[in-house]
């Protein structure tokens, strides 16, 4: 059976509609109307990570859909016109951080994420350096949308980020006032993040840079996450964790790259109104 990660804003009511956002080659986003406006949820391929707000299936993939379809989420069934129809569990994980006791092992960290190539390269030094700023002064409103992706690298240093923030003890969130100057999908990350609630490659990642778990290897795997969306992760938690120089020469492309093993992901990334080959 497919499993859940479900954050209040799909539980707190029986039955929400929507419609089929956008479809990629392990995922499928849609959107429901929720308490206080629009809310995203994704259908993860069988092995995918956890990620709040997600349901992962066991088989089936890909599910029938298409962009626009309509669908319905009806306590723990999910249904699309087009013929797709999936029950799911709730698991008990929820992508959340807490506290963590000790201190960082930040010269670790920025050793292992010292080659990492941010989606800011290739972006002017200056204009790095600023974005850089901003993260590291927990303040997002200026630069929202910088850079290439569905997940603009910017907002994913801001993700980075808080997630950091929140394991040092800082549970305030970035001031996000106009989500729309970003894309839907960065929206939907940086929400949860605002929320406290964060995919599990992220979570491994602060959970072992406070020496609870595999640094090199929860590093490694977050890496490969997107293009450069893993990278821009590294790189906000590191602006959290480390400071500013070193970060900003990261993300300003200073430093040179390095093989994560990740895939190139760009033709993934096309929508679609069917499945991706």
């Amino acid at each position: 059976m497919a499993v859940a990660w479900l954050t209040p804003a799909f539980t707190r009511d029986h039955s929400l509609a929507g419609r089929v956002h956008s479809v990629f080659e392990r995922a499928v986003n849609l959107t429901f109307r929720v308490r206080g406006g629009e809310r995203m949820l994704t259908l993860f391929a069988p092995g995918s990570p956890r990620v709040p707000d997600a349901i992962r299936l066991a088989e089936g993939w890909p599910p029938a859909a298409a962009v626009g379809d309509g669908a319905i989420l009806d306590g723990r069934r999910l249904s699309i016109s087009s013929g797709a129809s999936l029950l799911f569990e709730q698991e008990a994980w929820d992508g959340r951080i807490p506290v963590q006791q000790g201190r960082p092992m930040a010269e670790a960290f920025a050793a292992l994420c010292a080659g990492l190539r941010s989606g800011l390269n290739g972006l002017p030094a200056s204009l790095c350096r600023q974005a850089c700023e901003a993260v590291a002064a927990g303040d997002a409103r200026r630069w929202l949308g910088l850079g290439p992706g569905l997940t603009p690298a910017f907002d994913d240093l801001c993700v980075g980020a808080m997630a950091a923030r929140r394991a040092l003890g800082d549970r305030r969130a970035f001031p996000l006032p106009d989500l729309s100057r970003t894309t839907e999908i960065s929206a939907r990350y940086l929400t949860l993040a605002a929320e406290g609630y964060f995919s599990e490659p992220l979570c491994d990642v602060v959970a072992a840079l406070f020496g609870n778990g595999d640094l090199g290897r929860s590093v490694g795997r977050l890496a490969s996450v997107g293009a450069t969306s893993g990278a821009d992760m590294l790189t906000g938690i590191r602006l959290a964790v480390c400071g500013l120089p070193a970060a900003a020469s990261q993300a300003a492309g200073d430093a040179p790259p390095v093989s994560t093993g990740a895939r190139p992901q760009g033709a993934a990334y096309r929508p679609s109104r069917s499945r991706l080959a």
